[in-house]
């Protein structure tokens, strides 16, 4: 295993974990939200119909908002998306809103998750220095997410199955954890972007 790792360089040793707990913080949120709806809001069949259109809409505009925040870069980006799923989840951890602004917070959540579909692909191919091994690598980074979002369903499982998790209680933990997730790789994120800020130095300062 120690072999293994000291084969893979640093920066994509750093994604592997943002990857990894990106997959946590998913699981933990993502997954459940039917139940959120339903043990907190008790929706109605029409409310979760609506419920749909905040969640959906950001994929919608997704091509439009990452063509304005392009010159961002992508790592970048990323520590936005990373924010606005920390945001979104947080204030819905930490309140229990009305109908209405529950669907805001939701939005943003949902914002977030949708901005990072296609940036963190991005970010993967861009780390990959060998290009013959593009598709080995964007197979490990799937491999990691799935990994982890099923440990993230066990959590799940565990934490309903004996009443550590609840949606009828004024703080919502699962989506307190979820969040101090997102709050760990926005962190991640921005060291990457600082680290690769300090390459951009060194290879100037080499011309």
């Amino acid at each position: 295993m120690k072999k293994l790792l000291r084969n893979i360089p640093n920066k994509l040793l750093l994604f592997f974990a943002v990857t990894a707990i990106v997959g946590l913080a998913l699981g933990l949120s993502d997954m459940v939200f039917s139940n959120y709806f339903k043990d907190a809001y008790n929706v109605s069949a029409v409310q979760r119909g609506l419920i749909e259109f905040p969640r959906e809409l950001p994929g919608l505009l997704c091509i439009i908002l990452i063509s304005i925040l392009s010159f961002l870069g992508d790592i970048r980006i990323a520590i936005i998306t990373q924010a606005l799923s920390f945001i979104g989840v947080l204030a819905l951890g930490l309140l229990t809103p009305t109908f209405a602004v529950m669907l805001i917070f939701l939005f943003i959540n949902s914002l977030g998750m949708h901005l990072y579909m296609p940036v963190v692909d991005s970010i993967g191919m861009n780390l990959v220095e060998d290009k013959r091994k593009l598709g080995k690598r964007m197979g490990q980074y799937k491999s990691v997410n799935t990994a982890f979002q099923m440990i993230a369903g066990l959590f799940v499982f565990i934490g309903f199955r004996y009443d550590i998790f609840r949606f009828d209680t004024q703080i919502k933990w699962i989506f307190i954890l979820s969040a101090a997730l997102f709050l760990v790789a926005l962190l991640l994120y921005i060291q990457m972007s600082r680290k690769q800020k300090v390459n951009r130095l060194r290879k100037n300062l080499l011309r």
